[in-house]
């Protein structure tokens, strides 16, 4: 494997087994995540619901140092919103006192009811510092917006949907790329990542990485990004990412991942499996 895609890919999957559309159940999901073998390279965190905590913590083993993403409970206006974070935060609380050692929060997601709302969210986040923080913004106007309010705040990461009930266009797509880049914004994404480049429906995880480090390098703007996101002819070295005269260095690539953290995906063996098919693993 060429040391560039080394680093776009290493910890960057975030496994949501539990998710659809593999809707396995916990035990399955858990005893999936403790048996990686070769592919534990690619993985990073595992993620579970607030609402499944208390049956985590009863799965648990001894010998378990689970890394734990919580996905807020969903809400739809302030009230279901406040309720739910209220929940979140006992739920949370409870499960590390009966983890102990075996597992850690280490990230916290929550999607806002509204992106009007963005601000007054985020204040209410902002009690959950203990753990990484990221907003799911859902897509329409006011994105750039709302992406401003979570960079002005200076401590949660943002976080969209590429997959699901609504997958945005390439242009969406791109456009959030540009805003997270130029407001020093990290991000993750989830669902619908399970190709490395995007194959006429599917966004590709591996197009993401590397429009990230081209932007870093080369400041493209949202059109040329966009050309990236749908391509699927780079050159991929050791030391550099090339794509019709552009040129990312290794820096570039290391940089990347401070933006793009990770992806959520019901499967990890799905995207692996895609990598070996364009032979870019070795």
């Amino acid at each position: 494997m060429r040391r560039t895609v080394a680093e776009l890919t290493d910890s960057l999957i975030d496994y949501a087994g539990t998710f659809a559309p593999a809707n396995l159940s916990l035990v399955d999901a858990l005893n999936a995540y403790r048996n990686l073998g070769e592919e534990e390279r690619f993985v990073s965190r595992f993620v579970v619901r607030a609402g499944d905590l208390a049956e985590l913590g009863n799965r648990l083993r001894e010998e378990d140092e689970l890394p734990v993403s919580v996905i807020a409970t969903p809400s739809h206006d302030k009230e279901s919103w406040e309720t739910a974070l209220e929940g979140d935060a006992q739920r949370m609380n409870d499960f590390m006192d009966s983890a102990g050692e075996r597992a850690e929060i280490e990230a916290f997601e929550a999607r806002v009811y509204d992106l009007s709302a963005v601000e007054a969210c985020v204040q209410d986040l902002s009690g959950f510092q203990e753990a990484e923080i990221f907003v799911e913004l859902p897509w329409g106007a006011g994105m750039d917006d709302a992406l401003s309010v979570l960079t002005e705040a200076d401590f949660p990461g943002a976080k969209a949907r590429c997959g699901g009930d609504f997958t945005p266009t390439i242009a969406q797509l791109a456009s959030f790329i540009s805003g997270c880049v130029s407001l020093d914004q990290p991000f993750k994404l989830t669902a619908g990542l399970h190709e490395p480049f995007y194959n006429g429906k599917q966004h590709g995880f591996l197009a993401v990485g590397v429009a990230v480090a081209m932007e870093l390098k080369e400041e493209l703007g949202e059109k040329r990004l966009a050309e990236i996101l749908e391509a699927d002819d780079f050159q991929f070295n050791d030391d550099s990412i090339v794509w019709r005269g552009i040129t990312a260095d290794f820096n570039a690539v290391e940089e990347a991942r401070g933006f793009f953290v990770s992806f959520g995906s019901c499967s990890v063996s799905d995207p692996v499996k895609a990598l070996v098919r364009r032979g870019l693993l070795s």
